[in-house]
Order: C-alpha cells, then sequence, then structure tokens
C-alpha cells in the first residue's frame, strides 16, 4: 500500500495523467504503434503529443518495404511532438512533468532534458532503455507506472507502493484477503 496520504493522491494524478495519455496516443494514424505524451506543471496539461507525420502532410505513418512495415522517417514522435507544441505556447517545460505511454528514445530523452522537464512517468517500456538511462545521468527522476491491481512480476521497490517490489505487496493483500485472487 502506499505509505502516506500524499502518496495516494499523486499516484491518482499520475493515473490520471497516464489514462489521458493513453486516450491521446489513441489520436495517431500510426499502425505499427500508437504513442501519446502529455506535459503537465503544476497539474495542469500544458501540452500534449501523439507520433505522427509533420502538420501538413497525410497521414500514411508506414511504408511497405520488401513484404516489411517500417515507420517512415519523417514521424516525429510523441514527446517531441508535445515538446515542440510547448515551444509555440506561452508555457514553459521548466520543471514540468512528462507522462508517456512509451518510454522515451533517446532523442527525444536529450529534448526532454533540453525543455528543462524534470519527471517523466512511462507506462510501457520502449524497446531500447537508452534514453532512461540517459535522463537519470541528467538526474531527471524517471519512473514506470505499473498497475498495482494486476498480478505484479519482480519490478524493484516503487515510491508508488511504499518501497516495496509489487511482489511483496500483492503477497500481502493476498494474506489479507483470502479472496483477493478472486477479483
Amino acid at each position: 500500500m502506499l505509505a502516506t496520504k500524499e502518496e495516494r493522491k499523486r499516484y491518482r494524478y499520475d493515473t490520471l495523467y497516464m489514462d489521458i495519455a493513453v486516450r491521446v496516443s489513441q489520436m495517431s494514424h500510426a499502425e505499427r504503434a500508437q504513442v501519446g505524451a502529455l506535459i503537465v506543471n503544476e497539474d495542469r496539461i500544458i501540452s500534449m503529443g501523439w507520433n505522427g507525420m509533420p502538420s501538413g502532410w497525410d497521414n500514411d505513418c508506414e511504408e511497405t518495404k520488401q513484404y516489411l512495415t517500417i515507420t517512415k522517417p519523417q514521424v516525429l514522435h510523441a514527446e517531441s511532438n508535445a515538446i515542440a507544441k510547448l515551444a509555440k505556447s506561452n508555457e514553459s517545460g521548466l520543471g514540468a512533468t512528462m507522462y508517456c505511454t512509451v518510454s522515451p528514445c533517446m532523442n527525444c530523452a536529450k529534448l526532454i532534458y533540453q525543455a528543462g522537464i524534470k519527471k517523466v512517468i512511462y507506462k510501457d517500456k520502449y524497446r531500447h532503455d537508452d534514453g532512461i538511462q540517459f535522463l537519470r545521468e541528467c538526474t531527471i527522476h524517471v519512473q514506470q507506472l505499473t498497475d498495482h491491481r494486476k498480478v505484479p512480476n519482480d519490478d524493484p521497490p516503487s515510491v508508488y507502493n511504499g518501497g516495496k517490489t509489487m511482489r511483496e505487496q500483492y503477497d500481502e493483500a493476498a494474506m489479507m484477503c483470502p479472496d483477493f485472487n478472486n477479483f
């Protein structure tokens, strides 16, 4: 369980913003992967983006070459799209939090750092973790948001569940409620 009332409240907001990022990802016309990103500062959404072609281009994000479907090189990632939209506004990314449906690649991680974003929360891991490593080297807080109601794997302890691994939290809940596994 989350240790304090403030941690529980923060987790509720984090899940809300992640749910919105998931909905934003559904705006993408990509067939291979729809990704969404949300930038939040002082509990206000200040920008959002999804992966897709630049403004004014057609919405075909992939092409088929030799029976393989590949993403076109012109496709913007959700994170870079959200940062570009932020740059066009009067808002600042300084000290903001970014919510991403997929962890950032290295190029997006560099943009996140340059935008002054201080925290990145992501849902699923990207196939490479060099972006996550770069952000951590830049002292940007990076956290995977996991659904604690699902059967856990052996992830490391998280601030969102009182410093316990998901397995420890799951086992504790199962001992306290005999019908826990039937929900």
